[in-house]
């Protein structure tokens, strides 16, 4: 369990610092201590900061437990000296532990991708795997996610259980929004971003910025004719929301460094029989239109701050108003998970509450069905041998819940 849980990977952060070229070589650059300035949008100061010291969420993409919690049950452990590498007999604290097994396995290896695109180099199948997998990771790890899935959880479902306590309820959800955190990123990974072409942006003068959310949608459109000029953006946002006709594409732009930007282009229908996924190189560093464009959609996402490589960028987007027309959380929220949110027309992501028996680590997280909670608890108990049994498993299912086992072994 990590207490800092970063949005944006810090060595992702750290790229966004200003490297003169020849300055030094890759090999020897820890992008996680680099410094950069970071732009406070809400109460518009700059600062110098190290890359690692900002964009993290405390137990963002964590199971069981809250921060305060966290504190003082590894000072019990720590205190009793039967605490050893995050285990407790053999059981991790937190069985998902989505770090260790999806988050921390690409950040070690899109250090080389970036190098490699930055040089313009193509990438094999499996370079190109990494770097579809952070993409799709950039679209779960942020808080907007965390509230998205709890959104489309059942969570009454557990008013049907008497006695169980609320900080039971509260570590069920909390390992439920892990759980489908995970699913979210498998379908992100294995085909909604089959839609997309990837399109790299290159700017050799490092010009790009990098919000705290490191993703952002952006519009393209598919006909003649211009998106509106100016004014609110959330009023653009909101034209497309209400009519679902607009001839636009959608798109997001993820900031990698401060010379590459990726931007992912929806392919078109001929494009999409061929499945093939692929890269194109654009150089832009000449059109400051371009640069501009991807910065300002950068800026208009960010919800605290933003990096960038120079003062002077900062300096000409605060003074432009850039930083004041930024993108409403709810409309955010919707670009990001638009194919999953529940209306008539699309197929809305089903969120499952989830239960775990702390004997057998994460494989003994067990969806709720929602089909057999169709009474509450007490009359199933009333009910038939069936019922009874049925009532019964329910709650030794919560009885197992890892934050209570663990609070009768204090007590």
């Amino acid at each position: 369990m990590l207490r800092k849980d970063h949005i944006v990977p810090a060595s992702i952060i750290g790229r966004f610092r200003y490297l003169p070229e020849g300055e030094c070589k890759e090999s020897k650059i820890n992008w996680r201590r680099q410094e950069v300035l970071k732009r406070d949008i809400r109460e518009s100061k700059t600062e110098c900061v190290t890359a690692e010291d900002i964009g993290y969420s405390v137990g963002e993409h964590d199971a069981n437990f809250t921060s305060k919690e966290f504190d003082e049950i590894s000072k019990y452990y720590k205190d009793q000296k039967i605490m050893d590498n995050g285990y407790y007999k053999g059981y991790k604290i937190d069985p998902i532990d989505l770090d260790k097994n999806i988050f921390h396995k690409t950040e070690g290896s899109i250090g080389d991708i970036i190098n490699l695109l930055e040089m313009h180099e193509e990438l094999d199948e499996g370079r190109f795997g990494v770097l579809v997998s952070y993409i799709a990771q950039m679209f779960v790890r942020s808080p907007f996610a965390g509230e998205f899935i709890r959104g489309s959880l059942r969570t009454d479902m557990l008013e049907m259980v008497e006695g169980l306590m609320q900080k039971d309820k509260e570590n069920i959800i909390r390992n439920s929004i892990q759980l489908n955190r995970e699913r979210l990123y498998k379908m992100y990974e294995s085909s909604y971003l089959e839609r997309y072409k990837f399109r790299i942006l290159v700017d050799d003068k490092r010009r790009f910025v990098l919000s705290d959310l490191g993703i952002s949608p952006w519009f393209m459109p598919m006909s003649r004719g211009e998106l509106p000029a100016g004014g609110d953006v959330n009023v653009v946002y909101s034209l497309y929301i209400t009519n679902p006709k607009a001839e636009y594409g959608v798109g997001y732009c993820v900031p990698l460094s401060s010379k590459i930007v990726v931007a992912l282009i929806p392919k078109s229908p001929e494009e999409q029989e061929i499945g093939a996924r692929n890269i194109e190189y654009v150089n832009i560093s000449e059109s400051c239109k371009k640069i501009y464009m991807m910065n300002v959609c950068a800026i208009h996402a960010a919800q605290n701050f933003y990096v960038a490589p120079s003062e002077e960028l900062i300096n000409f987007y605060s003074q432009n108003g850039v930083e004041s027309r930024k993108m409403d959380p709810l409309i955010l929220r919707y670009f990001l998970f638009r194919d999953y949110i529940e209306d008539e027309d699309s197929g809305s992501f089903k969120a499952s509450l989830h239960v775990n028996d702390e004997r057998v680590g994460k494989e003994g997280f067990q969806a709720l069905d929602i089909n057999k909670l169709n009474m509450r608890v007490k009359d199933l108990l009333k009910g038939s041998p069936v019922e009874r049994s049925l009532a019964k498993e329910l709650l030794s299912n919560f009885r197992n819940s890892l934050l209570r086992y663990i609070r009768k072994l204090e007590d």
